[in-house]
Formats: C-alpha cells, structure tokens, sequence
C-alpha cells in the first residue's frame, strides 16, 4: 500500500489543505416563493474536519461568496481539491482573472505568492478525492432520503441552521481512541479546532416528528438535525464497524479492545466510547 499523499500526514493548520464538493439542491419556501438551495461541504485533508455552507444556487459566483465566507472563519488555504464542476472551473478563472487585472503591484504580488491553488480531479475519477467525496456521499444520502417531507418547509435561514448542526455533529465523532489512561478525551476534529474538550450540547426542549407542520422555524431546523443525528449513526456508523467475516478472517471482539457504542437514549453530538471488559 502506498504511503499517505503529504497534504493528509504532514502537520499544517486546519483547513489549510481542503478538498470540496457540492450537494443539493433543497427547496425551501420564503415567505410565499418556493426556491431551491444548496450546500457546499469543505473538508480539511488532515484534521477530518468539515464545514458547510448554504449556496444561493449551484453558479460560480455563489460559491465564491461562500468561500470567502468559509475563509473569514476558518482562515486561509492552501490547495483546495474538488472535481471539474464548472461552479468550481468558473470560481478559479474568475479569482485569476481579478488578481491579474489589480493595479497594486506590491499587494499583487503578496496574494499571488498567497494566491488558493486549485487541484482537480481526473473526468469521472471521484474516486480520487476518496477522503472527502465519502463524507460527502454520507451527507448527501441521509439528507435526500429525509428531506422529502421538509420540502417548502424550511426558510433559507432554518436551512442553514440545520446545516450548521449538522456539521457540529459530524465534528465530534471520535477520530480516535484513548491514550494510555482513559481519563483522556477522545480526539475529535471539534477539539482540534476549538481546542475545548467535551461535545456540543443540544438546545434545551424535546423535538419530534409534529415540529415539521409547526410555525416555528428554529424548531423545525433542531428537528431536521436530530433526524439527521439518528440516521448518521443507525446508517453510517454500523458501515464502518463491519463485521466481514465471510470476506476475510477478522478477530472477535476481546477485552480491552475499544468501541463506539451507538445509544438512542443519548443526547444529539455524543459519541460514546468504551472499552470491552468481557465477552461471552
């Protein structure tokens, strides 16, 4: 097996190296008109972290408003990663083409010595960008399988919210076990970025099923996440624990060993883990 590709093993700072896809569209109903929404996942090669931001639409100009939006909170890139989509083709041009045309030489030179450097992938080769277009997908279909009866449901705005939690769920999945003693924190991206231990605490309240024909739309976004939450760990969670016994031999289970344990009584963002301390 070859060795890690060095955007994914040498240290830099989050996001510094970020590979980038979209997904969508979602209807959602402002006020009385009916428009479709997108969203656009940035991972980062080396910490697993992500973000995701809400896109206007699918064009080049809406995702530049939400990379510079993604950039005044996470800070600047280094190389971004992503497929031949012409929102991103159009984005890359049009960055090059405002650098080259700006009549300050010094500041010119400092962004283009700073300047983002686009690396695309092989014409239908998603294989390639493996590491993020799989969290990706996860995203992708967990949302288009619940969003049926959220469409024109949902404002922009309680889209973006649920988004948000999304994408805090995601950060504080374990990346990792313990270390020698397990009164350590599990390493999780959300620690890496906000260097705080411990995991996002949901609102207060209980949310269910009703919420999506009530009025309030901060109560239907915490809905959306807790669904999202469910279907993350009933649906993605048991395919990376697999038990391929009848593809190639793989141990039981000891003592000792370390497990996620997905509990539907536990609050949404608590991944917890254990050890095993007997088997049958």
């Amino acid at each position: 097996m070859a060795p890690l590709p060095k955007e994914r093993s040498e240290p830099s700072p989050p996001f510094t190296q970020i590979g980038i896809d979209t997904f969508g569209p979602f209807e959602v109903k402002d006020r009385r008109t009916v428009i479709k929404r997108g969203g656009v996942v940035f991972t980062c090669l080396y910490s697993r972290a992500l973000h995701i931001e809400l896109l206007e639409d699918l064009s080049a100009d809406s995702f530049l408003q939400a990379l510079r939006r993604f950039q005044s909170i996470r800070g600047s890139v280094g190389n971004i990663y992503c497929d031949g989509g012409t929102n991103f083709l159009g984005g890359r041009n049009q960055q090059e083409k405002d650098l080259l045309t700006m009549k300050d030489n010094k500041l010119k030179q400092y962004l283009l010595a700073k300047k983002i450097t686009y690396k695309v992938n092989s014409p239908i080769a998603s294989h390639q960008g493996g590491v993020w277009e799989r969290q990706i997908r996860s995203i992708r279909s967990i949302m288009n399988s619940m969003f049926g009866k959220y469409s024109q449901r949902l404002s922009t705005e309680a889209l973006r919210t649920a988004f948000y939690e999304i994408m805090a769920s995601i950060n504080n999945r374990p990346l990792s076990g313990t270390n020698a003693t397990d009164t350590d924190p599990v390493i999780t991206a959300n620690r890496l970025l906000t260097a705080k231990s411990g995991f996002t605490a949901p609102p207060p309240g209980g949310f269910d099923n009703e919420e999506v024909y009530g009025r309030s739309m901060y109560r239907k976004s915490q809905q959306l996440a807790q669904e999202f939450w469910y279907a993350w760990t009933t649906q993605y969670l048991t395919t990376i624990e697999k038990r391929t016994q009848w593809q190639f031999s793989q141990p039981d289970l000891k003592v000792g060993d370390l497990v996620t344990i997905a509990d539907s009584d536990e609050h949404r963002n608590y991944w917890r883990t254990d050890r095993v301390i007997s088997t049958l």
